[in-house]
């Protein structure tokens, strides 16, 4: 039988995380936007767990073989016997156990979370990764390296050099962050016409963590991206949204800063 939710919010960790990590020593925090959505969600929801990291081979690997399902992805949640995967269906999953509905306290709000998933994953996922996701190349080790690579930039690795080069031309990371600042405009504008923090008013849910999960893998790049973008005078509401992010879930991760790019 499945913990029920009100048992997990104990002191003992009912669940565990399965998440990424990019080094086989397991030193840094997950760069993964989808594992930082449910992370913070646990959070809003005060559950506590165990986090499993696992490099790009061990997901494909050791939590296939052990979920039994080898398309298995990351976040993955392990509740007793059963393991659920993706960051939205984790959502659905915790907010149907729970006393009430916290991450998605009205229709109307899932249903905003899924234009938020869509439009995150796409629209401003491509205005604003270019700043930060090649930096995950020079924190992979070896093996993940070459997945990131086959995976992540479908084999191109000459596209990927040619990110990685442009986040050393100041020139190149100012055209990028206008662009990027106009997608998040979007939030900025969303904001404005709620009574705050949240992207639902006063209360977290899932919305918010959908965009705090770009947010925190974006820390690869915390000395472009905060100044340029989360915290750019242009966007207050979304440097207040941000900071009231930080003190409801307590997430705020930070990378090694790679060298050799410009800031």
């Amino acid at each position: 039988m499945l913990p029920r939710l009100a048992r997990a919010m104990s002191s003992t960790p009912q669940y565990t995380l399965y998440t990424l990590c990019a080094n086989a020593e397991k030193t840094l925090p997950s760069h993964s936007m989808h594992v930082n959505k449910t992370k913070s969600d646990l959070a809003i929801l005060g559950i506590p767990y165990t986090e499993t990291k696992l490099t790009f081979a061990e997901i494909r690997g050791d939590l296939a073989r052990a979920s039994g399902n080898d398309k298995v992805t990351v976040p993955t949640l392990r509740a007793g016997d059963e393991y659920v995967t993706d960051s939205f269906k984790i959502a659905e999953w915790l907010d149907a156990r729970a006393p009430t509905p916290t991450l998605f306290p009205t229709r109307d709000a899932h249903r905003l979370a899924r234009l938020l998933s869509a439009w995150t994953d796409g629209d401003m996922a491509l205005s604003i990764r270019e700043l930060f996701r090649p930096l995950f190349y020079d924190l992979n080790d070896a093996a993940s390296k070459e997945y990131f690579v086959r995976v992540r930039y479908l084999g191109q690795a000459d596209e990927l050099a040619a990110h990685r080069a442009a986040l050393r031309s100041l020139p190149d990371v100012e055209r990028k962050a206008v662009r990027a600042r106009a997608s998040l405009a979007v939030l900025e504008n969303y904001l404005s016409h709620e009574e705050g923090p949240f992207i639902l008013g006063r209360e977290a849910s899932h919305a918010d963590s959908i965009v705090y999960g770009w947010y925190c893998c974006s820390q690869v790049n915390a000395r472009v991206v905060n100044p340029r973008l989360w915290y750019h005078d242009s966007l207050p509401r979304v440097a207040a949204w941000v900071d009231a992010m930080k003190a409801r879930t307590g997430l705020d991760v930070s990378f090694p800063t790679p060298e050799g790019y410009a800031y």
